[in-house]
């Protein structure tokens, strides 16, 4: 009796969860005309929901299929969260872990990241027993051996619905008092009927819609990623799901899911501001870096303490103008001092240049008497030498004159003695 019924108890149990767990595909397009189509199921009984990823067929272009002949060891990752391994490496882009829906309880896994291919499975709770979705990031990636996977691109995000909760069954039975019929052979008749099972839903609350579920989804993952942004405008991704949020806003009827969704949107605006504030410092904290790195002289470094009096390098700037007015200083006694010792060498020079010429002179001069002298007693020497030779010729002259004439007069004599007879001399 009480087997029967235990049997039949966990048979519509099974027959509940075996209907509810269906298979679901989905194909998501990316990158260079890519697509992986996932088929996957997703399964809930009470809080508890369990995703099984079943396969993943990868149609990829012509740009991966070039680059890597390699196609087995291209895979489909996810991660459930975000941080350094000690045993696996990831290069390449950044992942994102799963964004999971709020009011969510989940443990970790210890490697923090599932290959699709090899059909892993999830599990967590709910909070709370209406529908939702949560969303898992996708990636293609590279093995590149030794637990080194090399993230190529994302894959997009794979939308998972979460069902309603499973029902609760409940059993009644009406068992018939055991009777002995006179007709029957003493024994007793058991009659057993099941005469119904019930199910009944667990509800959800007057005010709790899917609306509700969508709103939450989006605030969990917004709150994740809201204080990774860095820069405005933000993550385009993160701006869609502020709008999205904004739209279900109107919709939500539920008053802890609306104070939540005023709540993220405050955040988000004053993350925003913060943001906007930490820009315009880092813009006006470039603009005196720039102006300060471009200052080169004394002015320039008052004329920047002056424009920028709380800037950083204002100090710097003042020991800066210091060191150029003292160098300044230095540099006009320097010149002054340059210039007395440059009209002393001056004035020496100038010296020593006047006396080398007077020396000069004196020496010319000298040059120009002893020419003098030497000219004139060469022409004395001439002179004389030419008057000597004049008298000497005369002299020649008269004498061989007289030598003429005395032969002639000898020779006259002569004839006259001996009359016609010549003489010949």
């Amino acid at each position: 009796m009480n087997s029967i019924r235990s049997l039949l108890t966990i048979l519509l149990v099974s027959l509940s969860l075996f209907a509810s767990a269906k298979d679901i595909t989905d194909t998501l397009c990316f990158a260079k005309k890519d697509r992986i189509i996932v088929t996957y199921s997703i399964t809930r009984n009470g809080n508890k929901v369990d995703l099984q990823l079943k396969s993943v067929k990868k149609q990829l272009g012509s740009f991966y299929r070039e680059k890597y002949d390699d196609a087995e060891r291209i895979k489909i990752l996810f991660f459930d969260w975000i941080g350094v391994r000690k045993d696996v490496k990831f290069t390449g882009e950044t992942p994102m872990p799963i964004s999971w829906p709020a009011k969510a309880t989940y443990r970790k896994s210890a490697d923090g990241y599932f290959v699709v291919e090899e059909r892993p499975s999830l599990s967590f709770d709910m909070e709370t027993s209406g529908t939702g979705s949560f969303s898992i990031p996708l990636f293609l990636a590279h093995y590149e051996g030794k637990q080194h996977y090399k993230i190529l691109c994302p894959c997009g995000e794979l939308k998972v619905n979460i069902p309603k909760a499973s029902t609760t069954t409940s059993t009644t039975t009406t068992t018939t008092t055991a009777t002995a019929s006179p007709s029957q052979s003493g024994k007793p008749k058991q009659s057993e009927e099941l005469q119904e099972v019930e199910i009944e839903v667990a509800g959800d609350g007057e005010d709790f819609s899917e609306y509700d579920d969508q709103a939450l989804s989006l605030i969990n993952s917004i709150n994740s990623r809201l204080p990774l942004q860095d820069t405005v405008p933000m993550e385009s991704t993160l701006e869609r799901k502020i709008e999205n949020l904004v739209d279900l806003q109107a919709k939500v009827k539920n008053e802890g899911t609306a104070k939540m969704i005023d709540e993220t949107l405050e955040a988000y605006n004053s993350r925003k501001k913060e943001l906007e504030v930490e820009i315009e410092k880092r813009r006006q904290q470039k603009a005196e870096d720039d102006a300060f790195a471009n200052c080169s002289t004394k002015e320039d470094y008052e004329r920047y303490s002056k424009q920028y009096p709380n800037s950083k390098h204002n100090e710097a700037a003042k020991e800066k103008a210091d060191e150029l007015e003292a160098k300044e200083k230095k540099r006009n006694i320097m010149m002054i001092v340059g210039g007395v010792l440059l009209a002393l060498l001056l004035f020496g020079g100038n010296q020593a240049v006047q006396g080398i010429r007077n020396k000069r002179n004196q020496r010319n001069m000298m040059k120009m008497q002893q020419d003098v002298a030497n000219k004139a007693k060469t022409e004395a020497k001439n002179q004389a030498e030419r008057a000597i030779h004049k008298e000497t010729n005369k002299v020649t002259s008269q004498v061989r004159e007289k030598g003429k004439t005395m032969m002639r007069d000898t020779a006259n004599k002569a004839k006259n003695i001996k009359g016609n007879n010549r003489v010949s001399i």
